[in-house]
């Protein structure tokens, strides 16, 4: 649970806005899906921040297939993992 609140808290102490964490499971995967909204959209070239660093960590650990998807209320992130990555 961590993994969640410990960005969230830090995500909201930068900036105003909302962070929302949906968690479901189906079969053999589970599904995390992050949704801001609220927040200022970054700038071109911005550089990587806290959610860039796990989202490589992510990939690499676990397999995870993540998206994004910048709409206009805010970042939308879904992760993906299989349960056999994350039940060891």
């Amino acid at each position: 649970m961590e993994a969640i609140t410990r960005p969230t808290g830090l995500a909201m102490s930068v900036a105003p806005g909302r962070i929302d964490v949906d968690v479901t499971t189906d079969g053999g995967e589970t599904l995390l899906v992050w949704r801001e909204t609220g927040r200022p959209q970054p700038s071109l070239g911005a550089a990587a921040g806290f959610g860039s660093r796990l989202e490589r960590g992510l990939t690499s650990a676990l397999g995870a297939a993540i998206e994004r998807d910048w709409q206009p209320a805010g970042l939308v992130v879904s992760i993906a993992v299989s349960k056999a990555a994350i039940c060891v």
